[in-house]
């Protein structure tokens, strides 16, 4: 492996108390004894994350955008870690996620196999007991015998617990909690209807997830996140997440001796059921956008409105209405001459003849400029 192969691990911070204080410990120093050493960003203004950073000497990002119901917004989450980190490479790993030291090494092999690719994986599970036994702090020797203690064991949880990647596929991804159950699905599923190289190192990569509560959410329990109104509404969002089996999904499977094998089990029914409900999705995604634009046009942001709707028409230029709304916006921003050019288009279309004929004589009226029509 070359001396100057970099790469970046990012996570979000849960508080640093309790159980959780160990658990993060465990996780995050298990990640600065991968060789090559990685560079570490720590996201989130948790208790004690600020503490921790500068104990390791990670970079510590206070900021995070939070959903509506004040969880983390990994869509939000990975546009930010875009524009700070600046390696090559990024792996966002959950920060409850102990990672073994010969991690970057399968890094290595996609980076040369590959030019775009965005590499996930399992992890195995660990109890209670096991995780507070480890504290790695003390003893970064019981790395090796915790993992032949649970070799063999099999992995029940379909999720996800780390993506790397050299390539951020996920510009256009709906807000999605960190704490919920359909993120995980959605960054795979967006990679491969993008075309990205997709790797499945589940069996690569001895990963361990360090069981734990719920109590820190405001949920509580695993089961009221899962039954949450934003886990619903997120499960209306990411329906194109037909599958849970990532192997069956995922482009290519890598084992533990760094050898990658195309994914022939994938089938074209799986891509073709799923690029059918991407474009369901994208078009629910351009009317929420739309909606939220109407709002904050309502309410005099006119700047933001006419920004959310720009972002509708890039995912979906056929949303019914959106260029209506942008019109409206444009012309409330003074900006007659665009509004007018929009305007006129939209009476080739028998749906929004009348409307635009409506606003094009009341803009005419109201600012005392000839719409031509």
């Amino acid at each position: 492996m070359s001396d100057n192969f970099t790469f970046t691990i990012y996570t979000v911070a849960k508080p640093f108390y309790g159980d959780f204080d160990q658990i993060q410990r465990n996780a995050i120093l298990s990640w600065t004894k991968i060789r090559p050493t990685p560079n570490i960003v720590i996201f989130g203004s948790e208790y004690g994350t600020a503490e921790f950073a500068e104990e390791i000497g990670a970079q510590h990002v206070p900021a995070i955008a939070k959903t509506p119901y004040d969880s983390p917004d990994i869509s939000n989450l990975l546009q930010r870690a875009d524009g700070l980190i600046r390696t090559e490479i990024k792996a966002f790993v959950c920060s409850d996620i102990i990672l073994p030291p010969t991690f970057a090494k399968y890094l290595f092999i996609a980076k040369h196999r590959f030019s775009k690719f965005v590499m996930f994986g399992r992890a195995t599970e660990l109890s209670a007991p096991e995780s507070r036994a480890l504290y790695l702090n003390d003893h970064p020797d019981k790395f090796a015998n915790i993992c032949q203690l649970t070799s063999g064991r099999s992995i029940e949880n379909l999720s996800a617990r780390y993506f790397a990647y050299n390539y951020n596929t996920w510009n256009d991804l709906p807000t999605l909690s960190l704490g919920g159950i359909h993120w995980h699905n959605a960054l795979i599923s967006e990679a491969i209807l993008t075309g990205v190289e997709t790797i499945d190192a589940t069996k690569a990569i001895a990963a361990l997830h360090q069981s734990h509560h719920y109590r820190y959410t405001k949920w509580g329990t695993r089961e009221r996140i899962a039954n949450s109104m934003e886990s619903r509404l997120e499960a209306e969002l990411c329906k194109e997440c037909t599958a849970a089996d990532f192997a069956a999904q995922s482009g290519h499977l890598l084992d533990s001796s760094g050898s990658l094998q195309s994914n022939h089990e994938r089938s074209a029914n799986i891509l073709s059921s799923a690029l059918e409900q991407r474009h369901k999705m994208l078009a629910m995604r351009a009317v929420r956008l739309c909606l939220e634009g109407q709002s904050l046009e309502r309410s005099g942001r006119c700047d933001r409105a006419l920004n959310q709707i720009d972002h509708a028409i890039r995912i979906d230029p056929n949303s019914p209405g959106v260029n209506i709304f942008r019109a409206i916006c444009l012309a409330s921003l003074k900006r007659f001459g665009e509004a007018e050019a929009i305007l006129v288009q939209q009476l080739k279309d028998p749906q929004f003849k009348e409307s635009a004929e409506q606003l094009l004589q009341l803009y005419a009226e109201k600012q005392g400029y000839s719409a031509g029509v």
